[in-house]
């Protein structure tokens, strides 16, 4: 794997218009880093206790299936720290560190390790309307010409899967035409933004001049439309989907000292 390879992969992504091509792609990338495994995963937010992975991967499609349906996503400590962070994860790194091995760990190892799945690097990304992304690449042994191997492919795999990321996620998009993307208008943003910093409807009526009344009649219409049952659970959606973003409107800059 060099720069030019990297970037001609890269190019192949930002034009593929469907899954069998990334996977086409992600196999190219195997091919050229010598990883056997990759396994690509976004997780939605539709539902915080009920969400959506959906993934693509040159593994077992069943076996990968029946690894994740044993609930051990709960319990997996790569996905329980890349919920947690944003750099990317290697697997013997974190394993060797857990504190508590007990039964259950140990056997979603060994299911792991059946599976061909020794060793390898994880790397999330989140985007701003709330998705978690985890790209996976996977050796099926962990010596120390695998380990040399994982360390050297990393930034190459780390741009490469920020782009993979965005087209999938893209190509989600436009699969869920069942599921048309909510938009709210500006002064629902508006109204919902002030909520968000902690203020009453009068306070928000003062600040955007308008009538408490209008403002519930905007926060209804964002409940109505996110399919929330209160005001809390109107925020709560709303910033899940990342229709919520900070303002620029009084920025505290803080720059580091240089040496």
């Amino acid at each position: 794997m060099n720069a030019i390879i990297l970037y001609k992969l890269i190019s192949k992504l930002e034009k593929a218009s469907s899954e069998s091509e990334l996977r086409s792609i992600c196999e190219q990338l195997c091919k050229s880093t010598e990883i056997p495994f990759y396994l690509m995963g976004v997780i939605s937010h539709k539902s915080l206790c009920n969400p959506n992975f959906n993934i693509i991967t040159n593994h077992n499609t069943e076996s990968i299936k029946a690894f994740y349906n044993k609930n051990k996503l709960a319990i997996d400590p790569i996905i329980l720290k890349i919920m947690s962070q944003s750099s990317p994860v290697r697997w013997e790194k974190l394993l060797d560190n857990q504190p508590h091995k007990n039964k259950n760990f140990m056997q979603l190892v060994k299911d792991a390790n059946e599976l061909g799945l020794k060793n390898g690097l994880s790397i999330p990304f989140r985007s701003g309307k709330g998705e978690v992304g985890i790209m996976c690449l996977g050796v099926d042994n962990c010596t120390h010409a695998s380990v040399k191997q994982l360390n050297k492919i990393l930034p190459y795999a780390h741009t490469f899967s920020m782009h993979l990321f965005e087209t999938f996620r893209s190509l989600l998009s436009i699969e869920s035409v069942q599921e048309p993307e909510t938009e709210l208008t500006n002064r629902e943003k508006e109204c919902l933004f002030w909520v968000c910093e902690g203020k009453t409807t009068w306070e928000i009526a003062q600040i955007l001049k308008i009538t408490e009344r209008t403002v519930g009649f905007h926060l209804n219409n964002s409940a109505t439309k996110l399919g929330a049952c209160n005001r809390q659970h109107t925020v709560a959606i709303a910033i899940s989907k990342g229709l919520i973003q900070p303002k620029i409107l009084d920025i505290n800059i803080d720059i580091a000292a240089s040496c």
